[in-house]
């Protein structure tokens, strides 16, 4: 997640998310010998708070963790690792120099100084208003110093230089504007030169003297769609990390700055789809890559489509290949299909020019795009079905509380905020070319941060961006065997980005996957039954068969993975038995009791009959014996408490009926408060 370098050592924080836990770790790697680097030392800490970055102040360490919206800082000793002192604060704090540390107050410009030089003595030592120069849309985001006495304070639009000879009573100097967004956590000093990266450029000013800033150069280089994240110098050299392009060296000469090479190459895939033998791998301003898989172990490259482009809404059906193309030379888009039967030679078939909104197509249905314009609350459907332009056909309107939406079956799915809840709208679009609202629920479910609503195959997925990334999280699946009634199927936790395959999901979360097995009537929060992991984020996956075997292409932000895997129904699934018994439960939704009844045949002999209660996270939270349930039907009344009679929170609840330990049927239930 982080790491420094000092002097023949690296600190490394990493964070594994392997399992359901964070292990967070800080590792100090010997560099000596740059050419064998060993690990010399690690720790674990104790808590499981994500840890996400790492500063030095003189002697020590500062590791920063996010325990959502409180953050806890702790110091460790340089030499040992061992931990000096810690303490938790509301506000986010940022490094000055090795010495002092600011953070803003309120969110403003207005500074509190820190002297971390000693770790036990960690006071505010001051304050500085700097609010006069820095307006509250030019927040202070960064500060580094130019030497012992000079400070430069950088925001999106806006940079200052300032004289802190004392730590508490800075004196302004001078200021340099900008017409563009820059990267403010990259930029760099280097001999004299201050060096900025913006979305366009590599900007130059010549700041021997302070007072007086002169811009010297600019580098068209970054693309609109290059997101900078770290600049550094090195005699007389500019070492910039991107995102999507990897790294590259600039050499700063007099007064220019030019490109020499480029260091490591990071294409950051982005999606894909399959057609026959042929996978597509899209990638932040690269196009798309397209290998031939027909030797799945070997996938062999053979084309480049769309070279300099980047592709959103990208996705493969049947033979044509759809999506958003921006132009980085041009910064201009458009929507195309395209026939991939010659995936050497695609053919055009349709262009859209509607940009003002994010597109999606009908997941069954190529025929038809629909454009979400987030701005404006509207939905628009085109015709896609003839070569050329696409056609309008018509547009209505969406709830202001829109948060996301999707498309499957010429139904629309759109999620809204109601509160600490989100709801679901769904609309039915006519062939009349009118759309009308089918099913509405307000209390849908409990509000999640960053919300994605996806459609895969024949399921609707609640997911969040954090549980995507490996971050926590939950993510809830749903049948759209009845497309107007979505029925909730699984709940998967810790886990996101499911990809289906037969009776598997394979989940993409950070740089783990976590496989699941769907067969189990009598299971909704799943278990995994396997796990595995790779090098970076999982951004996709395609599945294969050849010769009876199955393979897994695990597109990742960094590389292309192939795994073959084998799998067969587990004995436990197998033995259970097929029993009617009409288990069910009234009313539903519910507040404050439901009434669960259930019959079993007359005709079979059972010593127990027991029903379990479960939460989402598949924990049994109450449980009933029943007792003489042979030869009439058995209703048993929960009340909305646990065990220890405890009411329980409003939301999904699984309920499941056990005979003689075997488990036979499972259905949800709704409480709502």
């Amino acid at each position: 997640r982080d790491f420094i370098v000092d002097n023949d050592f690296i600190y490394v924080l990493s964070s594994s998310n392997e399992t359901d836990d964070f292990q967070n770790k800080i590792l100090k790697i010997d560099i000596g010998d740059k050419a064998n680097p060993i690990i010399s030392d690690e720790i674990k800490l104790e808590d499981k708070f994500i840890a996400f970055r790492i500063e030095r102040y003189n002697q020590h360490l500062l590791l920063y963790q996010d325990m959502g919206g409180l953050f806890n800082y702790t110091f460790y000793n340089l030499e040992n690792l061992s931990k000096v002192s810690s303490f938790e604060q509301s506000g986010y704090i940022k490094g000055i120099n090795n010495f002092y540390a600011f953070s803003r107050v309120n969110n403003s410009n207005n500074l509190n100084i820190y002297d971390f030089s000693e770790p036990n003595n960690r006071d505010i030592i001051g304050n500085v208003d700097l609010s006069n120069h820095h307006n509250s849309e030019n927040s202070i985001w960064q500060i580094k110093t130019i030497n012992d006495t000079i400070a430069v304070c950088a925001s999106q639009r806006f940079f200052s230089f300032w004289d802190m000879n004392s730590a508490t009573e800075w004196e302004f100097i001078s200021h340099i504007e900008f017409n563009s967004y820059l990267f403010n956590e990259s930029f760099t000093v280097e001999n004299n030169k201050l060096i900025i990266p913006s979305t366009a450029n590599i900007n130059m000013w010549d700041i021997s003297d302070v007072y007086n800033p002169k811009f010297q150069y600019s580098l068209p280089h970054i693309n609109y769609f290059t997101i900078v994240v770290t600049g550094s110098g090195y005699q007389n050299n500019y070492y910039l990390n991107t995102y999507h392009n990897g790294m590259q060296r600039f050499k700063i000469i007099d007064n220019e700055i030019l490109y020499c090479e480029d260091i490591a190459e990071n294409f950051a895939s982005l999606s894909s789809g399959k057609y026959n033998n042929y996978l597509f791998v899209s990638s932040y301003c690269h196009g798309i890559s397209v290998y031939d898989v027909s030797n799945p172990m070997v996938p062999e490259k053979i084309n480049t489509l769309f070279e300099n482009e980047y592709i959103s809404g990208f996705r493969v059906y049947d033979n044509t290949l759809s999506g958003r193309f921006f132009s980085t030379s041009t910064n201009t888009s458009e929507d195309r299909i395209y026939d991939i039967s010659d995936p050497i030679n695609p053919i055009l078939l349709n262009t859209n020019n509607d940009i003002d909104g994010v597109p999606f197509w009908d997941a069954l249905d190529d025929n038809s795009l629909y454009i979400w314009d987030i701005l404006k609350d509207k939905l628009r459907k085109y015709d896609t079905s003839e070569q050329g332009e696409s056609v309008f056909e018509f547009e209505f309107n969406l709830p202001d509380n829109t948060i996301n939406c999707n498309i499957y079956n010429s139904h629309v799915y759109i999620l809204i905020e109601n509160g600490y809840y989100f709801g679901l709208q769904i609309y039915k679009v006519l062939e009349t070319n009118e759309a009308i609202l089918v099913n509405e629920i307000n209390n849908w479910q409990q509000k999640i941060s960053l919300p994605l609503l996806l459609i895969r195959g024949n399921y609707l997925c609640l997911t969040s961006l954090l549980a995507c990334y490996g971050e926590g999280g939950v993510t809830r699946i749903y049948s759209l065997e009845t497309p107007d009634k979505p029925t909730l199927l699984y709940d998967l936790h810790f886990a996101g980005n499911p990809f289906f395959f037969e009776d598997l999901i394979f989940t993409g979360s950070g740089c783990a996957s976590y496989v699941y097995e769907t067969n189990n009537p009598a299971e909704t929060a799943l278990m995994e039954i396997a796990n595995f992991a790779d090098y970076t984020t999982i951004k996709s996956m395609e599945f294969h068969q050849v010769d009876n075997s199955n393979y897994l292409f695990l597109i990742q932000k960094a590389n292309l993975a192939v795994f073959k895997f084998e799998h067969t129904v587990s004995a436990s699934n197998s033995e259970i038995p097929s029993t009617p018994c009409n288990l069910s439960n009234y009313p539903n939704p519910f507040n404050p009791t439901t009434t669960i009844q259930f019959n079993i045949d007359p005709n079979q002999e059972y010593k127990q009959s027991e029903l379990g209660i479960y939460n989402i996270k598949g924990q049994r939270i109450r449980e009933f014996k029943i007792q003489n349930s042979k030869f009439k039907i058995n209703k048993v009344v929960w009340d909305g408490t646990d065990n220890n009679g405890k009411l329980v929170s409003s939301g999904v609840y699984m309920y499941q009926l056990k005979l003689d330990g075997k488990a036979v049927a499972s259905k949800k239930m709704m409480l709502m408060k």
